[in-house]
């Protein structure tokens, strides 16, 4: 597909910039990939994303492309990893 073939190559340009590129670019491809239906792609992109330093909590929780995820315990320890990221208050 070719907006698959998009995300392939923002994951790949994001490889090489610095700061967030790589893990907002990772997050994205997550989206996309959730829309077409591909949930486990999704869920290995979600997690890339976070190993790689996602750490926006409420755009994964309140994202409505990720909504479908939202009861796979997968998702649900991914947004744990996020969590315990988090500073403490």
């Amino acid at each position: 597909m070719e907006g698959l073939a998009m995300f392939e190559k923002l994951v790949e340009y994001a490889a090489k910039a610095e700061g967030t590129a790589q893990s907002d670019a990772h997050y994205q491809y997550a989206v996309g990939l959730e829309i077409l239906g591909h949930k486990e792609e999704a869920l290995e992109h979600l997690q890339k994303a976070i190993q790689l330093g996602f750490s926006n909590l409420s755009d994964v929780t309140t994202d409505e492309d990720l909504q479908s995820l939202r009861d796979d315990p997968r998702f649900q320890a991914l947004v744990s990893e996020i969590q315990r990221r988090q500073p403490a208050r």
